[in-house]
């Protein structure tokens, strides 16, 4: 009962949310080369070790000291060359240890594990020493760690039918943002925060065509983006269903599936996005936004290979003003097979190198 009186002013308050002043036309098949979006790239050797294999990288953190890769159940960390030198790799379920990885977030040098089964974050030193953990009182999907607090999203799929919850460093709740109306278990993977500032944030949803900030202990609406030829969801559908009603509403055609890496610099706004095209399948399609002109411009990834950029398809990171991407040498050797008309034979022991590479965005303060 109670619950059916809170719904009408949940509603009221998600819409609000939506109360959005900036609107972009997005072009879904491209506008500009990919010269007009890299500046230049950065390619590190990853050094490995008889210790791991990396497998396939689904996150990537950065700070001045280290590189942080999700590599399945283990972090890695390397120091800004590549140079290997810790792991954390702690499954089990003692109070040091981790049932999953469900995500992962850098603070001060310290890693911070959400385990979701657990319903509890550990905290690690780099070299992989267990500090703390912090009890949850919730269902998390991913977590970003602040300056004395956490934020915490749940995807629709927690009972305090908020999406965004504030803890402190102790698991106590500080504030609750975004309501949702129907619990949901589909999980995407992909973090909705993108931090551009000191406690400023980012945020994105599945299948939402709108861009949230937080800032100053408040989410508000930032722009939102009408994407052409494609399904574009109202703020009242994506209040009312849940994300299995959507997936069968959205079958066979072209819509955003998610924005999985944002950063604003001055008046510039870049978003990387998974889109899925009714014609092409899932692919990724890099956005610059010039908030003072209106201008947008895309670049579709994956229609041809770039000289420039030859591995620039498989991206896996947007942290400010740089896009990073793991490939390993076979990949590599593939592609480069298909530019110069001959593939190399890699020697058995070569086949696994990997190597991070960083892009270099263009932007306003460049």
């Amino acid at each position: 009962m109670l619950l059916g009186c809170l719904l009408p002013f949940l509603a009221s308050c998600y819409n609000d949310l939506y109360n959005v002043s900036a609107t972009y036309e997005v072009e879904l098949f491209g506008n500009a080369s990919i010269k007009e979006f890299v500046s230049d790239s950065e390619r590190i050797r990853l050094q490995s070790d008889d210790a791991f294999i990396i497998s396939e990288i689904s996150k990537i953190c950065c700070d001045t000291a280290f590189i942080y890769l999700l590599n399945g159940k283990e972090v890695l960390v390397f120091d800004a060359d590549g140079v290997y030198k810790s792991k954390i790799s702690r499954q089990g379920r003692a109070n040091t240890e981790y049932v999953a990885i469900t995500d992962f977030d850098v603070y001060k040098n310290d890693i911070y594990i959400l385990s979701n089964p657990q319903r509890k974050i550990c905290v690690y030193s780099a070299d992989g020493t267990f500090i703390r953990s912090v009890d949850l009182n919730d269902w998390y999907h991913n977590l970003s760690v602040g300056n004395g607090y956490i934020l915490l999203y749940s995807e629709k799929s927690n009972g305090q039918m908020y999406d965004v919850v504030k803890i402190d460093f102790n698991g106590r709740v500080q504030n609750k943002f975004v309501p949702f109306k129907t619990q949901n278990g589909v999980r995407y993977g992909t973090s909705p925060f993108y931090e551009i500032g000191t406690d400023d944030y980012l945020f994105t949803f599945p299948y939402d065509n709108n861009i949230y900030r937080y800032v100053n202990n408040e989410v508000y609406p930032f722009c939102t983006l009408k994407l052409s030829s494609a399904i574009n969801l109202s703020a009242n559908e994506l209040y009312e269903s849940d994300y299995d009603s959507i997936k069968k509403r959205l079958n066979g055609e072209t819509y955003l599936r998610r924005v999985i890496g944002a950063s604003f610099d001055e008046d510039t706004l870049y978003l990387m996005m998974e889109v899925y095209y009714a014609t092409r399948a899932l692919r990724h399609l890099l956005c610059r936004i010039d908030m003072a002109s209106g201008r947008v411009d895309t670049y579709l990834c994956g229609e041809q290979i770039e000289p420039e950029f030859p591995y620039f398809n498989r991206l896996t990171a947007m942290i400010g003003d740089t896009v990073y991407s793991v490939v390993n040498s076979y990949y590599m050797n593939h592609v480069d097979g298909i530019i110069n008309g001959v593939k190399e034979d890699l020697p058995y022991d070569k086949l696994d190198e990997c190597y991070l590479y960083k892009y270099y965005l263009k932007t306003n303060s460049k």
